[in-house]
């Protein structure tokens, strides 16, 4: 299982765990850098597989994320306690354009990008992608890129997309990963993944019926 873009990868067998969290060093600057800008935004850390932010969150500001009403609310993680903890992913809102200012600064030590339409920045370890996270996995399994087939609908879903054999967009996705798609599927409200699954299943079972 391939979590936060790459940034951590669970391996079925064994049960390993892979983890690539950025440097302490490095959240701590990019904190202080993002809160000197803007002292009303508000940034959230992805720590352990779970959520937490940097000042308590009312149910409308998670709502900006795009979590549903019922998700459970972040837990709060003060500046000092930073050092101490190995972040996964940072996230924060493109407020008044500052991903620019962000990559102008960071960019050559973390691998910034900006999805859900502008809106979202989302930040993690240098070496982190979902298509080097894949690679990983076919290195244990034996597989190749060339047979993996891969949804996505934002940019960072487009070096995956660049690099598999398959790569299957929803309707609802950027129009350059639908440039580089092998097929567009229906959005996910209309079940788009589960669409092509069940072909690709029902084109399995003919071939060992046929066989």
């Amino acid at each position: 299982m391939i979590c936060y873009n790459g940034a951590a990868v669970r391996f079925e067998s064994g049960g390993e765990f892979e983890s690539f969290p950025l440097e302490c060093g490095i959240v701590d600057e990019m904190y202080d850098f993002i809160v000197s800008r803007q002292a009303e935004c508000f940034v959230t850390f992805e720590i352990d597989d779970q959520l937490y932010c940097d000042r308590p969150l009312s149910r409308e500001q998670l709502q900006l994320w795009g979590l549903p009403e019922h998700a459970p609310m972040p837990g709060v993680v003060p500046r000092h306690a930073l050092q101490k903890r190995l972040v996964s992913k940072m996230l924060l809102r493109n407020e008044r354009n500052i991903f620019s200012e962000l990559q102008a600064v960071f960019g050559n030590r973390v691998h910034a990008i900006v999805t859900d339409r502008d809106a979202l920045i989302q930040i993690m370890n240098k070496t982190t992608s979902k298509e080097a996270a894949v690679q990983r996995v076919l290195e244990r399994t034996g597989g190749t890129m060339e047979r993996v087939m891969a949804f996505g609908d934002d940019w960072n879903d487009y070096g995956l997309f660049a690099a598999c054999g398959y790569p299957i967009a929803l309707e609802n996705s950027l129009e350059e990963l639908k440039g580089l798609a092998w097929r567009v599927t229906a959005s996910n409200n209309k079940d788009g993944v589960a669409e092509v699954l069940e072909q690709v299943n029902a084109v399995k079972r003919d071939s060992s019926v046929a066989g």
